[in-house]
């Protein structure tokens, strides 16, 4: 069985939380209307934000924030 490098775990008001398995590692992501940030990484353009914006529920979100104006990547991009 090939176990997957990163597992969603959570999601608030505030971001995501992943676990990172070849890190081992709880990764915070950030969400605000002025964008997002890996708290791992310091950026928001890493693996762990790619690996966020593939998941349909939170992909349906980011969509949402964009038309209300939030400045977050396109998960269709």
């Amino acid at each position: 069985m090939v176990k997957k490098q990163w597992e969603f775990i959570s999601h608030d008001m505030n971001g995501i939380k992943i676990f990172d398995h070849q890190n081992k590692t709880l990764v915070t992501i950030t969400i605000n209307p002025k964008g997002l940030e890996c708290q791992h990484c310091g950026t928001n353009q890493c693996s762990h934000v790619e690996f966020m914006l593939t998941l349909p529920d939170i992909a349906k979100t980011v969509r949402q924030k964009i038309k209300a104006g939030w400045n977050l990547p396109d998960p269709d991009q």
